[in-house]
């Protein structure tokens, strides 16, 4: 699992390559993969990249297998389907078919993560077609909502401070005489949960 930072429409973001799920994971395995999964759930937006060029009931159960797998999610799940430049509108609408088919199978499991698929966005890493469409998809799912905090200078506010930095967007630290301010964005349930943490040191 690989993290790095990137800008989206001028918002920093950090963006993790994530190993990808497969049928009757050994039990020996399954430990490996409770990171993946962790951060999968914590994730503003999650892109599940998906081989178009795979028939439509293979893409219904790679999508069905990633996300039972994962059960639940904070933010959308947008299904890339890649490789679309080798598909004719039918095909893309046979693996869009799919996608949602196996939307309905996850509900009808009681997976909530069924309610968190977005519509799929065809594209293709070799000639770059879709790319825009896929940015543009993760940034209408970047934080939009945004608090400032302000706290003593203790130790728990160093602690929720690197909370903030591990699961949001931490735009400034203001140390001053009274204390500490932090600026701090992120998806509206996020930020209300960074409140109550303040209100508790406060």
């Amino acid at each position: 699992m690989t993290t790095r930072r990137a800008t989206l429409g001028g918002r920093r973001a950090l963006v993790t390559d994530t190993v990808g799920f497969v049928d009757a994971l050994p039990h020996r395995s399954v430990r490996s993969f409770r990171a993946t999964t962790d951060a999968i759930r914590r994730a503003d937006a999650v892109l599940l990249v998906v081989d178009a060029a795979d028939d439509p009931e293979a893409v219904r159960d790679r999508i069905r297998t990633s996300l039972s797998a994962v059960e639940e999610t904070d933010g959308p799940v947008i299904p890339v389907l890649n490789k679309a430049d080798l598909l004719d509108d039918s095909e893309l609408r046979a693996r869009r078919e799919a996608i949602a088919a196996a939307a309905d199978d996850l509900a009808a499991d009681g997976h909530a993560v069924a309610d968190a698929l977005e519509a799929p966005v065809p594209a293709s890493a070799r000639s770059g077609e879709g790319v825009d469409a896929v940015r543009n998809a993760v940034r209408a799912a970047l934080p939009t909502a945004e608090t400032t905090l302000r706290l003593p200078n203790t130790g728990e506010t160093q602690s929720l401070l690197s909370w903030a930095y591990d699961r949001g967007e931490v735009r400034a630290v203001d140390y001053g005489p009274d204390g500490v301010a932090i600026d701090f964005a992120g998806r509206p349930s996020l930020v209300a949960e960074a409140e109550r943490r303040a209100s508790d040191i406060a």
